[in-house]
C-alpha cells in the first residue's frame, strides 16, 4: 500500500531524522512523511498519535527558520492509527535544519550542494503572501457565506466554494482563507479611536482582532457612520446639505488598508477619528514595483493579496483594481480642501479633512462673481485677480474649476490668454 519515493517517506516510529526529509520537501516540491508504516509498506500503527503529533510539531517548530508550511493528520487502517505529515515546499528557501539544506535523491535525504540551491533560489515562483498555505485549520466561514447569499445570491457555500474563492488549496487552507475566516489566530487586525479636543481624550474605541477582515470592514464602516454623519444647515437663506467627510473616500481608503496591507508585519491597520481630519494608517509600504508616482496616478502593476482582493472585487466593496487612489481623489473634488497620502518604508497613510464650508461658501461666492465679471466681458487672469484681491495660485485654481464645470471656457494661450462666459 505504501512505497517510498521521492515525495514519500515512510518511518517506523518516531525519531528525529525526519526532519532532514522536513527541509528536503520544503526546499524541492511537496512530501509526506508516514510515521507508523515499515520501510517494505507494512502497516503498524503508533501507540499514542496525539503525543506523536505533538513531538513533530514541537521538533519543527523549535528547529526551523523560517517555520516551513505543513499538516498533521492521522488515519486508521485496519485498527492502527499512523500519523501522516505533509510538508508543502517553501517560498523562503533554503529551509535549513542544524545549518543544513537538505534535498532528496529517490528515496534517500541528502544534503544539498551550493548549485542545487541557487537553481532552487533562480527558479522560485513569487507567491502572494495570501495564497501561501497556512497553519490554522477547522475554519468557518459564516460571515462570508453571509455576504456571498446577500449580494451575489450564492446559496450554497462549500468546499468547492473555498477553492474556487483561493481560500483552500491542496490539503490546507490559504493565509487569505485564515482572513476571510470568521476568526483566527494571526493577533493582528484594526484598531481605531474617536479622539476629543486632544490625544488625551478619548471618547470611543473600536478594536477588532482575530475577526475577519470582512467584519473589519464592516464594523469600522459603522463607526465612521456614527461620527460623520451628513447633515443640514440654513446658509445664505438656503437649506444646503452638508457632508463632513466623502463616505466613499473613507470607505475606498479602509479597504484600499485591508486588501493592500503587509500581513507578514505584526502590526493593526491604526485609524484616528478627530474633529477635522480622519487618518488612515495602514501596515506595509509600496510593493516591489510600484513606485510612489504610480500609486498616487491608481496606476496597479502588483497586488500584494490577490486572493483578498478578489473577493472584495465579488462583493462590490471595491470596483477595480487601482481605482481606489483616484476615487478618494474624486470624492474631494469639488472641495477646496484635498486629501493627503503619506508613502513610508512600512506604512501608508491617507488623511481625509472634514470639509470647511465656511471656506467652501466663500469660494462659492467667489466663483459666481468670476462668472458674473466674465458675463460682461472677457477677462485675463491677472486682471481678475487684481479685481478681486486673489493670489496667482488661487486664481489659478478658481479659473480651472470653473473650466471643469464648463461654466467659462479658456481662450488663447501664454500671457495674452483670456477668459470668457461659456453660453450654455
Amino acid at each position: 500500500m505504501f512505497k517510498e519515493s521521492n515525495t514519500i517517506e515512510l518511518k517506523q516510529e518516531y525519531s528525529k531524522s525526519y526532519l532532514k526529509t522536513v527541509s528536503a520537501f520544503a526546499n524541492e516540491r511537496d512530501g509526506k512523511i508516514y510515521f507508523g508504516v515499515k520501510d517494505n509498506g507494512e502497516v503498524i500503527g503508533v501507540q499514542n498519535d496525539m503525543d506523536i503529533r505533538l513531538q513533530i510539531e514541537n521538533a519543527i517548530n523549535d528547529s526551523f527558520s523560517p517555520i516551513p508550511y505543513y499538516s498533521l493528520e492521522t488515519q486508521n487502517i485496519n485498527d492502527k492509527v499512523i500519523v501522516i505529515l505533509s510538508v508543502f515546499k517553501g517560498q523562503s528557501i533554503p529551509y535549513l535544519y542544524k545549518g543544513a539544506a537538505y534535498m532528496r535523491n529517490d528515496t534517500a535525504t541528502i544534503i544539498a550542494d551550493s548549485f542545487h540551491i541557487r537553481e532552487w533560489i533562480k527558479n522560485i515562483d513569487v507567491f502572494d503572501y495570501d495564497s501561501l498555505m497556512a497553519r490554522q485549520d477547522n475554519l468557518s466561514f459564516e460571515f462570508l457565506a453571509n455576504e456571498l447569499k446577500q449580494r451575489l445570491n450564492l446559496q450554497n457555500f462549500n468546499r468547492d466554494t473555498e477553492i474556487t474563492l483561493g481560500l483552500f488549496n491542496k490539503e490546507n487552507y490559504t493565509n487569505g482563507g485564515v482572513l476571510l475566516a470568521d476568526s483566527n489566530n494571526l493577533g493582528i487586525g484594526t484598531d481605531a479611536v474617536k479622539f476629543g479636543k486632544s490625544s488625551s481624550i478619548f471618547i470611543e474605541r473600536l478594536r477588532i482582532i482575530n475577526k475577519s477582515i470582512l467584519s473589519q470592514y464592516k464594523e469600522t464602516m459603522n463607526f465612521f457612520d456614527k461620527y460623520y454623519k451628513d447633515y443640514e444647515e440654513i446658509t445664505q437663506g438656503e437649506r444646503k446639505k452638508r457632508i463632513m467627510i466623502p463616505r466613499d473616500s473613507f470607505r475606498e481608503a479602509i479597504a484600499n488598508a485591508l486588501v493592500h496591507r503587509d500581513y507578514q508585519l505584526n502590526s493593526n491597520i491604526h485609524i484616528e477619528f478627530w474633529d477635522t481630519y480622519v487618518k488612515i494608517i495602514s501596515p506595509g509600504g509600496l510593493i516591489e514595483g510600484m513606485t510612489e508616482e504610480k500609486y498616487l496616478n491608481g496606476e496597479v502593476s502588483v497586488l500584494r493579496n490577490k486572493i483578498i482582493a478578489n473577493v472584495f472585487l465579488r462583493l462590490g466593496i471595491i470596483e477595480n483594481f487601482g481605482t481606489g487612489i483616484n476615487r478618494i481623489k474624486q470624492s474631494y473634488a469639488e472641495y477646496e480642501q484635498k486629501p493627503k497620502f503619506i508613502i513610508e518604508d512600512n506604512f501608508i497613510t491617507i488623511k481625509l479633512p472634514v470639509i470647511n464650508y465656511e471656506k467652501e461658501d466663500k469660494k462659492e461666492i467667489i466663483l459666481n462673481k468670476i462668472v458674473e465679471m466674465l458675463e460682461e466681458q472677457d477677462l485675463t487672469r491677472k486682471e481678475i485677480e487684481d479685481v478681486l484681491n486673489l493670489s496667482s495660485s488661487t486664481t489659478k485654481i478658481y479659473l480651472k474649476s470653473l473650466v471643469e464645470q464648463n461654466k467659462i471656457r479658456k481662450i488663447g494661450k501664454g500671457k495674452n490668454t483670456k477668459y470668457s462666459f461659456l453660453l450654455v
